[in-house]
Order: C-alpha cells, then sequence, then structure tokens
C-alpha cells in the first residue's frame, strides 16, 4: 500500500495538470472500490500475493483521490484563509478516520461473532470466543478444540469480507457521486494559460518598453 501511495504522489500533479481534479479524484476513488472488491474475494487459501497486488491498488486510489481532494478544497480559498481551511481539512480527516474505524470494527465485530460457531462451548467461553480470534485461539488450546480455532479463523476472514465489501461499494458511490456532482474544472494551467496568452503582448510589450513611453 506505501508502494501505491508513493507512485500517486509521483503522478498525481501530472494527471491533474492532464485531465483535472475531478477524473482523478473520480480514478482515484474507481480503483479504491475495485480494490476493496477484488480483495473481499479474498479467502484463508489464498496466499500474500493476491493481498499484495489489491492493497499497491489500494494505496494508488487512496493517493489519487485524498491528495488531490485536499489539493482541490484548498486552492478554492483565498490565501488569508489557507491556514484555517487546512486546519479544518486535518480535523475532519481525524475524525472521519475515527468514525470509520469505529463503524468498520463494529461491522467486523457482528461478522465474526455471526459466524463463529461456538457449540458445546459454554457461555462464558461463548462470550470470550466472540470477542477476538486470539480469544477463541485461547480457549481452543484450553479445551483440546483445534476446530474452535479454524472456525474463528474462518469467521474473522468472513468478517473481513464483508467490510471489505461494503468499504468497496461506498467508494464505488463515492466516485460516481464525485462524477456527477463535483464543478468541473478544466485541467490545471488551462484558464492561466489562456490568461497568459491573452496577456502575453502586453507583458511582452511591458517587458520590451513602451517607445511612446521611452520618447517621453
Amino acid at each position: 500500500m506505501v508502494l501505491g501511495l508513493l507512485a500517486a504522489a509521483r503522478f498525481t500533479e501530472p494527471l491533474v495538470t492532464r485531465i483535472g481534479a475531478r477524473a482523478v479524484i473520480t480514478l482515484g476513488l474507481a480503483l479504491l472500490g475495485a480494490a476493496l472488491l477484488f480483495g473481499s474475494r479474498t479467502d484463508g487459501s489464498d496466499g500474500y500475493g493476491r493481498a499484495a497486488i489489491w492493497l499497491t491498488v489500494l494505496g494508488v486510489g487512496m493517493g489519487l483521490s485524498l491528495i488531490t481532494a485536499q489539493s482541490s478544497a484548498l486552492i478554492t480559498l483565498p490565501p488569508a484563509r489557507a491556514g484555517v481551511g487546512s486546519g479544518l481539512l486535518q480535523t475532519l480527516r481525524q475524525v472521519g478516520g475515527a468514525v470509520g474505524i469505529a463503524a468498520f470494527g463494529s461491522l467486523l465485530a457482528g461478522a465474526y461473532r455471526g459466524a463463529l460457531d461456538t457449540g458445546g462451548l459454554s457461555a462464558g467461553a461463548a462470550h470470550r470466543a466472540g470477542k477476538s480470534v486470539v480469544a477463541a485461539d485461547a480457549i481452543a488450546r484450553e479445551a483440546g478444540r483445534p476446530a474452535l480455532g479454524a472456525a474463528a479463523h474462518t469467521a474473522y476472514v468472513h468478517g473481513m469480507t464483508v467490510v471489505l465489501l461494503v468499504a468497496g461499494l461506498v467508494a464505488v458511490g463515492s466516485a460516481v457521486l464525485v462524477a456527477a456532482r463535483m464543478p468541473a474544472a478544466g485541467p490545471a494551467g488551462g484558464d492561466a494559460g489562456g490568461d497568459a496568452a491573452e496577456a502575453g503582448p502586453a507583458a511582452r510589450a511591458a517587458d520590451a518598453g513602451d517607445p511612446r513611453q521611452s520618447g517621453t
């Protein structure tokens, strides 16, 4: 994922210059959603190679969408309010991250408990096993029930599948929303290039010196 983020940080600015911020954010969210949906198909028999692929794509999508979105938000502010805007964005990122962790963590815990087979365990042991995979493994060792440990691992993979699937659908929906609702803007530098072209003769005249002014 870090490699994907580094690659996105390198190529985000040229992409924004070429195709515009809205297209880059949409592309990033689409890659993010595709990576999460692909990751949701991972099971316990898959090696790390599969995870490395979708985590790398995930990093690219995160970099393209987050970096461009933050820059696009700040560039619309006057210089005097840039500090306030940056602080607000950082606050929103922190709050959003905390809310997302809480929501998806609750979803993972619920899916894990719902898929865990605790048949034959006492109520207390079943409650402990439903709290985490580590607790379930400990109970399996204590009770001499390796099947419980295997069931806990399978239930955890199921919970992660649910989380990744929901997160992927949210990312795809966000990509559609950005593509449909974000104000269109030309590639970065397009307007500036037009203004420079219009101001070019005047600027060149000023640089060369106006003959009428030099004669006075």
